[in-house]
């Protein structure tokens, strides 16, 4: 572990706390900044130094197999919240745009001061035309300036207010806080690349041209996105798309003739993988990358019979029934026998000829005030695919399961499973007691990625609920 200087930070306390069980484990770091744990239980493992949580680095346990995991970390809490406080959604956020490109050197206005932001490439050399944005989020304001011959752009700008600073399509490159004294002129360096591609932009749908061999640069991050068979072969000449979350913008590619297709992206977005015949099928997820990133993602090519196929899932005439269920809706339940307790209808309706019949099932359940019912014993299965990234699904599960959670009583007992790819226990069955805050804390820091297999996580759920029944129930 390191400061900002990369220099070793020694007699810090390190923390890791097992997401499900709260289970901690402490120690401190020695004169090398190093600390050792040794895990032998739990399956998600969170990361605290000195009380503050890293939220993008959890530990992940594999009960199967052994394995040494090492981790550098840079400890510098006051960035890190600096960098919460910038978002890359601007989208909704109906900026005012003040135009600062005529501005030259000279006298700040009162209230104001200057800044002098020269951009570089990672070669040093100065960049000239490039369009810089300085952002406002508490009064919205976009102040835009272009590098001049000497690769500077000068703002002036109001004083006691948080800056965000973009080059280009380079979002939060860097920000200003808001302790610059009125007058003050200030001097910032930000490196910019451009990569050695042609991107050309049609009705919202990239295509990007790159030049090999690549050479990783500042500003945007390569990504490979490999595809294979489920026999293992390789899927050349097939086509991958990117879908950007909350925007119309689509990154295409074909794969090589080693399944391989390329990508060079902008950061702080999530893309959304899609495939011909297989749609959101993963996520890649640059929400939180900054100057020089990469990435690399290997998906197992499963496609829908019924989008490769339509012409086969179309129904003929003679498999088609028409039947009216319109009664369901304007048919009462009689009332309860026993109104103490919940009740079950059967009713049979009208024969559609002489081998159906329809049976209507109905539930009358109980409602209780808050605080008189008994305990509920309830199992949650939660999809955390890629698929959930996108259409605001991820965020409306996570806000309604909130919701849910704080009406809940102590006495309740519930339990937590996610499903992607695999099966994950979130949180064990265990009455609620006073940990909602904990729960909620839990339900927010999931993110997604990974296919969708769900049968494992509901056979585990039912499980559970099943071996820590209630007697009184």
């Amino acid at each position: 572990m390191g400061d900002v200087n990369i220099k070793p930070i020694a007699n810090i306390e390190v923390t890791l706390q097992e997401q499900s069980t709260q289970q901690q484990m402490k120690a401190r770091t020695n004169s090398n900044g190093k600390v050792d744990f040794i895990i032998t239980k739990g399956k998600n493992w969170a990361i605290f130094i000195d009380g503050y949580k890293y939220e993008q680095e959890v530990i992940e346990r594999d009960d199967e197999a052994s394995s040494t995991l090492s981790l550098y970390l840079t400890h510098n809490p006051a960035l890190n919240e600096r960098m919460k406080k910038q978002t890359f959604a601007r989208a909704d956020l109906k900026l005012k745009i003040i135009d600062q490109s005529d501005l030259s050197a000279g006298e700040t206005k009162p209230g104001h001061f200057e800044i002098e932001i020269k951009v570089t490439n990672s070669a040093g050399r100065l960049q000239t035309e490039k369009e810089v944005h300085v952002l406002c989020l508490d009064n919205k304001t976009m102040y835009v300036s272009f590098t001049n011959d000497k690769g500077v752009a000068i703002f002036q700008l109001p004083t006691r207010q948080f800056y965000d600073i973009d080059v280009e399509e380079q979002l939060n490159a860097s920000f200003i806080n808001n302790d610059l004294p009125n007058g003050y002129t200030f001097y910032k360096t930000l490196v910019y690349d451009t990569y050695d591609m042609d991107e050309q932009d049609l009705q919202d749908t990239i295509t990007q041209k790159i030049r090999l061999p690549l050479i990783k640069k500042n500003s945007r991050a390569p990504y490979d996105l490999i595809m294979k068979r489920s026999d293992g072969s390789k899927c050349s000449n097939e086509p991958v798309y990117l879908n950007e979350v909350n925007s119309k913008k689509v990154y295409m590619a074909i794969t090589d003739s080693n399944g391989k297709a390329l990508f060079i992206l902008p950061f702080g977005k999530k893309y959304l993988v899609n495939f011909n015949f297989q749609k959101d099928v993963d996520v890649l997820n640059l929400t939180n990358a900054r100057g020089s990133a990469a990435g690399s993602l290997t998906i197992t090519y499963q496609p829908n019979p019924a989008l490769e196929f339509p012409e086969k899932f179309i129904p003929t005439p003679a498999t088609l029934l028409l039947t009216d269920f319109s009664y369901y809706h304007t048919t009462p339940y009689p009332p309860r026998q026993n109104p103490g307790l919940p009740d079950i209808f059967l009713r049979t309706g009208s024969p559609t000829n002489k081998k159906e019949i329809v049976l209507e099932t109905g539930i009358s359940a109980l409602h209780l005030p808050s605080g008189k019912r008994l305990p509920l014993n309830v199992s949650f299965v939660l999809d955390k695919s890629g698929s959930m990234a996108g259409y605001d699904r991820i965020e409306s599960l996570k806000e309604g399961f909130e919701k849910l959670i704080n009406q809940l009583l102590p006495d309740d007992r519930i339990s937590i499973f996610l499903f992607d790819d695999d099966m994950q226990l979130l949180f064990p069955s265990s009455k609620i007691g006073d940990r909602k805050k904990a729960i909620i804390e839990l339900i927010r820091s999931i993110e997604p990625n990974g296919g969708t297999s769900m049968l494992k996580a509901m056979q585990a759920a039912y499980a559970e609920v099943k071996n820590t029944i209630c007697p009184r129930l």
